[in-house]
């Protein structure tokens, strides 16, 4: 859903609403007045489900966010716009737009892009070369996490070069979340590796991320970057992360292979 709600007519479509998402398995684990919306939807046939409300919070309608193949990025987009506009809602005028990256007060700003199937794993004979890359796996994602204590304390300045245990980057590294993935609730169960930290900054070494889905889907790849320091205190990282995140594919009965990359930037400069 991240990536058709990346589609740049919905963003223009959403402008002049507040958008809030929850995310729950099950009805009693939502916040109250969201479990009533919920459980009060006549058309409800996804897993995932749209509200409108109007200035009062009175509910004016609702849709299944999917329409068509889940595949059909431009497809889900259009739908969903259509939807909106067949809601009668009185809308305040937008804003003038104004695209620009989030950003954060002191943190880091987490970049991520997903392309593949690269080199699908097994497949069914005379089945190579079929995959297609479902195009809402291309929407590039950007995310804003603040620095913590843990992460000022795995990246202080060491005398001489140090192991860090990948695990101590929670926070960033779960970022690194492929989107459109269905399987689970889309985050990251356990995080691995170890990462070496020389004193002249520099940051590397291998991670494996697991998914939270049944399959305990993984992604591993390489972190290098540079690290800085004032007063002995970290100040500043720029990093860079690629890897291979594999996805079951079900109708295949194999694994499609979709290469990741991405980059983490201190902010502000």
């Amino acid at each position: 859903m991240r990536g058709a709600l990346a589609h740049r007519d919905v963003i223009e479509a959403l402008r002049p609403f507040i958008v809030v998402a929850v995310t729950a398995r099950h009805e009693d684990d939502m916040p109250r007045e969201v479990g009533e919306l919920s459980r009060g939807a006549r058309n409800r046939t996804s897993n995932i489900h749209c509200f409108v409300l109007d200035a009062k919070a009175r509910p004016a309608g609702s849709f299944p966010a999917f329409r068509g193949s889940v595949v059909d990025h431009e497809r889900m987009a259009r739908g969903i716009c259509d939807e909106l506009g067949r809601i009668r809602v009185e809308l305040p005028k937008p804003p003038e737009p104004a695209m620009h990256l989030p950003d954060i007060k002191s943190g880091v700003r987490v970049y991520l892009s997903l392309r593949g199937p690269s080199s699908a794993g097994p497949r069914p004979p005379g089945d190579a070369g079929k995959a297609s890359e479902g195009n809402q796996y291309a929407a590039p994602v950007v995310e804003c996490v603040p620095i913590g204590e843990r992460e000022r304390k795995a990246l202080a300045k060491p005398e001489r070069a140090r192991d860090v245990d990948a695990a101590e980057l929670r926070a960033w590294l779960e970022q690194l979340t492929p989107p459109a993935i269905m399987e689970g609730m889309g985050g990251v169960k356990e995080i691995s590796g170890a990462l070496t930290l020389e004193p002249s900054g520099l940051l590397r070494g291998d991670v494996k991320l697991v998914l939270d889905d049944p399959n305990r889907s993984s992604c591993r790849g390489r972190l290098e970057g540079v690290v800085t320091w004032k007063d002995g205190a970290f100040a500043t990282v720029r990093a860079a992360f690629e890897g291979v995140f594999g996805k079951p594919d079900r109708m295949r009965r194999g694994t499609m292979d979709f290469t990741m990359k991405g980059a983490i930037e201190s902010r502000p400069e």
